[in-house]
């Protein structure tokens, strides 16, 4: 017997079920839009991470600590270098820090016209 499954509308948080998304055998097909998580990570974050990343890496490779430190290394310096990639990082999610939001000079026309 197949079910069919239905996904709680998250995005107006009204309870509304969707019929986007049912079960298919074997597999379940999600709603569009709904599993994305939006870019949190700015581009001088994003520079300095992969930079970080590469040199953890390095230093992993080079096994300059031995045993544990280096897995550890591995695993923040592949962390680091897939959150510069991507944009988006869970931690930032987790406490709701953004840094791709830049703020915009305040500007006149006083300013522009150079007085």
């Amino acid at each position: 017997m197949i079910r069919a499954f239905a996904l709680m509308n998250l995005v107006d948080g009204t309870g509304a079920l969707s019929d986007q998304a049912t079960e298919q055998p074997g597999r379940l097909k999600i709603a569009k839009g709904l599993a994305r998580m939006a870019k949190n990570i700015g581009p001088e974050d994003r520079v300095v991470r992969i930079v970080v990343g590469i040199g953890l890496a390095i230093l992993a490779y080079m096994q300059v600590l031995p045993g544990v430190p280096t897995i550890i290394m591995w695993v923040a310096a592949a962390y680091l270098i897939l959150t510069g990639l991507l944009a988006r990082c869970v931690v930032y999610k987790m406490v709701d820090v953004d840094t791709s939001i830049q703020e915009q000079p305040y500007s006149s026309t006083d300013d522009r016209a150079g007085f």
